[in-house]
């Protein structure tokens, strides 16, 4: 055999592992280590375990993937680190090994993460529409893997207000995802002369190329500012929209989740950052903080909203 399949080997090896692990419809809660339930996960871990398997074939030799063992793969990540690589790359590249080797990831080192070190969708610069994929963009605020599913029937009026309908979101959940006050008239303007079968977004409109992370900080920062501001300013809003979260929550049989979780329990309590580099720590109002994760993100989780969307 080459030296190029013998180092294919492993690589091929460990990616073959992966696959087998793949699950789809396992929900979180019953997922078994052995098992990966995201189509996204799987791609991004198979990825790193053929990065890393031709590196540690390269350093050690190494053919057999049951021949890795725990000082393989600190050595990996400490290759990592030396060549400049980010914390999150570290430890996507530990969870990705740790996964297809069936290994504890408390067991290796890596760099702390931060808020600052993610730099997806950022730019000291906010985003400026290109073209009206990316203007329906800020108005609804989804992620590109759901965009071109949408036709204008999904764009529906509910009591609370205009919403889009996602019938396969993220982990193939269904969701209505709510559109800001400030954006529905434009977008009852986009689909007013068109067809309820007719495509939301035409396929040879995108470039495939837009920063809609970027697009859904926006959508972000806007629902923070209004939710925030009605907080303040409307006796009794509080209530209401801590309502309007359980009972969305219990149409997705999500309810006991929200209000078992941590960000429930501290609701009243505002969600504060900690500070990095130097930086400030930034403080937010928990609830609207949630809310935008829920009927915005579709995230349920503050941390993410706020780690990836909200902080500067």
């Amino acid at each position: 055999m080459s030296k190029k399949g013998k180092r294919q080997f492993l690589e091929n090896q460990l990616e073959h592992t992966l696959c087998q692990m793949w699950s789809p419809g396992v929900k979180k809660h019953e997922r078994r280590s052995d098992q990966i339930s995201s189509q996204k996960t799987l791609e991004t871990y198979r990825r790193e375990v053929r990065r890393s398997g031709k590196a540690i074939y390269k350093q050690f030799g190494i053919r057999d993937m049951a021949a890795i063992d725990n000082k393989h793969i600190q050595w990996y990540i400490d290759k990592l680190r030396a060549d400049g690589k980010s914390a999150p790359t570290q430890h996507t590249a530990r969870a990705a090994l740790c996964k297809a080797l069936q290994k504890s990831a408390r067991d290796f080192n890596v760099d702390t993460r931060y808020y600052t070190d993610i730099k997806k969708g950022r730019s000291d610069v906010p985003p400026v529409a290109q073209n009206y994929v990316e203007e329906l963009n800020v108005a609804i605020g989804v992620r590109r893997a759901e965009l071109m599913d949408f036709l204008v029937r999904d764009v529906v009026e509910r009591p609370e207000g205009l919403v889009l309908h996602v019938l396969k979101g993220k982990g193939g959940k269904e969701q209505y995802q709510r559109i800001l006050p400030t954006r529905q008239e434009y977008i009852r303007k986009f689909i007013r002369d068109k067809s309820p079968n007719e495509p939301l977004i035409r396929l040879e409109d995108t470039r495939g190329k837009e920063n809609l992370h970027a697009l859904r900080r926006v959508i972000a920062k806007e629902g923070l500012d209004y939710y925030t501001r009605r907080l303040q300013l409307e006796p009794g809003y509080r209530e209401q929209l801590k309502r309007e979260i359980i009972d969305y929550a219990r149409q997705f049989g999500k309810a006991g989740r929200v209000v078992k979780s941590n960000d429930w329990r501290l609701i009243e309590k505002p969600y504060t950052t900690r500070p990095h580099d130097g930086g400030e720590p930034q403080t937010f109002d928990r609830l609207a903080v949630l809310a935008v994760s829920v009927f915005h993100l579709s995230h349920w989780r503050c941390s993410v909203t706020v780690s990836n969307y909200l902080v500067t």
